[in-house]
């Protein structure tokens, strides 16, 4: 019988390792590089002021619905305050104010609106290190509905009362269990950020305002909640009063063609309700240190990441690089870690700023993950597909930059465009770098691979 499963486990082995034959290939359908639009997708912002605030205005058919976003900068809020700050923006919308019980609040909220929503945002320019973290509230409603959002909105940022000692334990202990869930079935998400603080300040600031940095802090908080609570209504009451200010404001709006008079209207009376004061900036000091750790966690799986920025290593990011992580996640990674290594999934991640992430995702491996991501210079270094298999692998890239997007996802990403400072012709050049990839150019990324991979910098959250 035990030989048997070792005959059945060979025979599996085989066919893992055998590629499929070229004619079986043929048979899938296949789009030919001269049916893919060369040109970049535009995504139309309106630069405008209103009261003097800065507007970023995109138009599309939106049937009636108002999408409106406020932009606060956070470097307004002291260094040593971010977890309080990230902390500050769950509560908000889900503790009582002045007006209205938190139960109140959320039905006057769905009543109205399509739900307002608070969240912590980061911009980085392209080949810098300083970043923009931004305070970002949203909301959506129907045209005719936008005042009494504002009203709500208005309500929540001014009026919000952080005393409620038991509702905000009751918050805390739910962001504490939420993590400890994203910690158990999300770790490669954990170990990625965790990895990248490593290297960066941005990296830093993400790990301190939600990574297990964060988590940590949350945790301690739960642990001593009645001795730390005077501490944090005090800091959650001044961050409110400093952080919603007109002049630290950007807003974006998405609507129709026939509503930009009303929209402005609108954002006028708004902005009337927002403080106008003097503020400072608040330089952020961050001391990246490459930890190199095993966070252990009652699992029986890993989630394995490894990685480092080329732009540090002097290398720059190019088309090329696009079409590599595709055909590195789907084919050698798929492959070596997903098909024979038995991990449930595997990745490689490449930003614009540099920063490079090989990760896996409930892997029953460690060393032999590792091994497998060093593998992949060699894979690079001996790359020579065929001319279908290169097509393949354009196409696959290209249909990643031509997603489907509604006029939100257009406001969003063209606003997100504004901050980073990412022009037409960066998207359209890098289109044509993406379409133009030949093997040689991916084999030119072997030296980048193998310089990132040997700089050894490696975070496993798991058993």
């Amino acid at each position: 019988e035990i030989d048997s499963y070792v005959r059945t486990t060979q025979t599996l082995i085989d066919k893992q390792l055998t590629e499929d034959s070229e004619e079986d290939l043929k048979t899938i359908p296949l789009l030919n590089l001269s049916d893919l639009n060369k040109k970049a997708g535009d995504i139309t912002l309106i630069h405008e002021k209103v009261e003097d605030n800065l507007t970023l205005l995109h138009t599309g058919e939106t049937r009636g619905i108002n999408y409106v976003k406020y932009f606060f900068d956070t470097k307004i809020i002291p260094q040593d305050q971010l977890p309080y700050l990230s902390l500050f923006i769950s509560l908000l919308g889900k503790v009582s104010t002045t007006h209205y019980s938190y139960e109140e609040l959320s039905n006057e909220i769905l009543f109205y609106t399509g739900g307002i929503g608070f969240s912590l945002n980061t911009f980085q320019p392209m080949n810098k290190e300083e970043f923009s973290p931004k305070l970002a509230v949203s909301t959506k409603a129907l045209s005719s509905n936008i005042p009494e959002a504002n009203r709500l909105i208005t309500e929540i940022m001014s009026q919000s009362k952080f005393d409620d000692r038991e509702r905000i334990r009751e918050i805390v202990q739910e962001l504490k269990s939420r993590m400890e869930m994203i910690i158990m079935n999300s770790g490669h998400q954990v170990a990625s950020m965790r990895l990248l603080s490593y290297l960066s300040s941005i990296g830093t600031y993400h790990e301190i305002t939600g990574g297990l940095e964060y988590y940590r802090f949350v945790s301690r908080l739960d642990t001593n909640f009645d001795g730390q609570f005077d501490r944090l209504k005090v800091t959650l009451e001044n961050i409110a009063l400093s952080l919603f200010n007109k002049r630290n404001m950007v807003v974006g709006l998405v609507n129709e063609n026939t509503e930009i008079t009303h929209s402005r209207l609108n954002l006028k009376n708004f902005l009337s309700t927002v403080p106008d004061n003097e503020f400072t900036v608040s330089p952020y000091e961050f001391s990246p240190e490459i930890l190199n750790e095993g966070l252990a966690t009652p699992s029986r799986v890993q989630y394995v990441s490894q990685g480092y920025n080329f732009r540090k290593l002097g290398f720059q990011y190019s088309g090329a690089m696009t079409v590599f992580s595709r055909l590195a996640g789907l084919d050698y990674l798929w492959n070596k870690v997903r098909v024979q290594g038995g991990a449930y999934g595997s990745f490689v991640s490449l930003s614009r700023n540099g920063d490079t992430v090989f990760s896996s995702y409930r892997d029953p491996n460690l060393k032999k993950t590792l091994k497998a991501f060093h593998g992949i210079k060699e894979y690079l270094a001996q790359f020579n597909p065929t001319d279908r298999e290169m097509r393949k692998y354009i196409i696959g890239s290209v249909s990643a930059l031509d997603k489907p997007l509604t006029p939100l996802m257009k406001g969003i990403v063209g606003t997100a465009r504004f901050f980073k400072k990412i022009d037409e012709n960066l998207i359209q050049t890098h289109r044509e770098e993406v379409m133009g990839a030949k093997p040689e150019y991916i084999r030119d990324i072997t030296e980048m691979v193998a310089a990132v991979l040997d700089k050894e910098v490696i975070c496993v959250v798991g058993n």
